[in-house]
């Protein structure tokens, strides 16, 4: 018995996909895994670090791969003291950073 394989399906004209896009749908999940399990695993690896006494440069290499969830503790820890959030607080150094506006700051109101 002698199978053939032809690629009789396709159409004359039609060629393969674009090889660019293809890989960027297979790492595309690939990377939106890493951002979530990354930090995770690097509070998990700070957390050990700290109780096993690694050296100061594994623990600050851990703590800065683990910033995100570090920075979320810690406005929770807030939360808890009654703190402002953290977004509240970055949003008022914001303003205080902001520009002057030239005119004046306060809307006038019109007859539209």
């Amino acid at each position: 018995m002698v199978y053939v394989v032809t690629d009789a399906g396709r159409p004359a004209g039609e060629r393969p996909g674009d090889p660019y896009a293809a890989l960027w749908a297979v790492l595309r999940p690939l990377l939106v895994l890493a951002l979530v399990v990354v930090p995770v695993l690097a509070t998990t690896a700070l957390l050990a670090g700290l109780l096993l006494g690694w050296p100061p440069g594994a623990l600050a290499s851990a703590a800065f791969l683990a910033l995100p969830i570090l920075v979320n503790l810690t406005d929770l820890f807030g939360a808890r003291l009654g703190w402002p959030p953290l977004a509240w607080t970055a949003a008022r150094i914001a303003e205080k950073r902001r520009p002057a506006l030239a005119g004046p700051t306060e809307e006038t109101p019109t007859d539209d």
